[in-house]
């Protein structure tokens, strides 16, 4: 670079564009141009330097070195027009940080101090620290603000971990307590099955319901955060349920392999409509209940676990992980009963996973799920095939 390249580059940068071109002609004998290579160091940690380095063109970084060890810390990296160097020669101290070459890079090296003796440059000296001044003033509130920034990033991580931990706490809770309570029943009721699949399940989806509501109430979210709304509740609607026809025929064709491939369920009509001693309330009762925990289920696997999971995962497919996540979580209850239709409940879950994560509420997945369910416990009485085969 010339003398007449060098001139346009410096008016381009903030504190060189208020000198006249007479007066940068007179800067001229105070700036050297070096080269660096990939990798060279153009200002080591700890040496005594007052120039000021000008990036021409290339890029370089500035690392801070640890004192115990090799290692180097990316502090910034420095762009064409981009200056450093200026806080050494302001403080007379060793330099603070390196400045390492990330490839071919060109330099414009000031010797300020040379500039700051020079008896004939004292107008033009005092000019370019003032800017320096200003730049350094720039700086400090780009620091500030960036430090706000990341000290906010921080909070928001502490609290997500917070919330998830509270989570972790009530799971373990909860399902220490499903399966002792299980185990007792057991051991201490002839028809352990009946037992946990009518009374004990109920009041452990309430149990889970209620805990999740306490802790989305307690949370610093909106409900709307967790899918609690009513909003578009009714064009939800109507999506899941053209979405859910083929999950029931997907129960009907498995009912039907079922009854035709086993001999244990040959004599077992494909459609059994369920009537529990033969009572018409008993029916409408347990199919209340039964719909009824629907939205309280997919409050706690959906609303609470699957938005804490997303909201705590920070990989490009937390939305997936989460989803896992939140019917794993919920399926080690359902093992408990009978593993085969834990299998296809945590694979319909999946399924109701998405949805909620494409309407941003639990109207459409309960419907779905409650179809679904209606479906497989009242029509096609897979319940009835469950305890069966014990």
């Amino acid at each position: 670079m010339g003398t007449e390249d060098l001139i346009p580059f410096l008016k381009k940068i903030e504190l060189f564009k208020e000198l006249s071109d007479s007066e940068m002609n007179l800067l001229i004998p105070f700036f050297r141009i070096n080269t660096y290579k990939k990798g060279d160091w153009i200002i080591r940690e700890g040496a005594i330097g007052e120039e000021i380095y000008f990036i021409k063109s290339g890029e370089a970084e500035v690392v801070k070195e640890e004192q115990d060890s090799d290692q180097a810390h990316r502090i910034a990296v420095l762009k064409p027009g981009e200056w450093t160097g200026e806080m050494s020669f302001f403080e007379n101290l060793k330099r603070s940080a390196s400045v390492r070459a990330l490839e071919t890079t060109e330099v414009v090296v000031m010797l300020l101090k040379e500039l700051e003796l020079s008896a004939n440059h004292e107008t033009i000296y005092f000019n370019i620290v003032h800017s320096l001044g200003k730049g350094i003033s720039q700086r400090l509130r780009y620091t500030e603000n960036s430090l706000i920034l990341s000290l906010k990033e921080k909070i928001k991580l502490v609290q997500v971990q917070n919330e998830v931990s509270k989570t972790i706490v009530q799971i373990f809770i909860i399902v220490a307590l499903y399966l002792n309570l299980s185990k007792f029943l057991s051991a201490y009721t002839q028809n352990p099955l009946f037992s946990l699949n009518i009374a004990f399940y109920p009041i452990t989806v309430l149990i889970l319901g209620a805990s999740s509501l306490w802790l989305i109430n307690s949370s610093r979210y909106p409900l709307s955060f967790y899918g609690l709304t009513l909003q578009n509740w009714f064009r939800n609607t109507l999506e899941a349920i053209p979405l859910t026809i083929p999950i029931l025929i997907l129960l009907v064709i498995l009912k039907w392999i079922l009854v035709t491939s086993i001999p244990l369920f040959n004599d077992t009509p494909i459609f059994e409509f369920r009537t529990l001693g033969q009572s018409t309330w008993n029916y409408a009762f347990f199919l209340i209940i039964d719909i009824a925990l629907v939205p309280v289920q997919e409050i706690t696997v959906r609303s609470f676990l699957q938005c804490s999971f997303r909201n705590f995962f920070q990989s490009p497919h937390r939305v997936f992980f989460a989803i896992l996540a939140s019917n794993m979580v919920f399926d080690i209850l359902r093992t408990e009963s009978d593993a085969i239709y834990a299998l296809f409940s945590f694979l319909f879950g999946i399924f109701w996973g998405y949805m909620f994560e494409k309407q941003k509420s639990i109207v459409g997945t309960s419907v779905s799920h409650g179809l679904a369910r209606i479906m497989a416990f009242f029509i096609l009485r897979f319940d009835k095939m469950i305890m069966i085969s014990q």
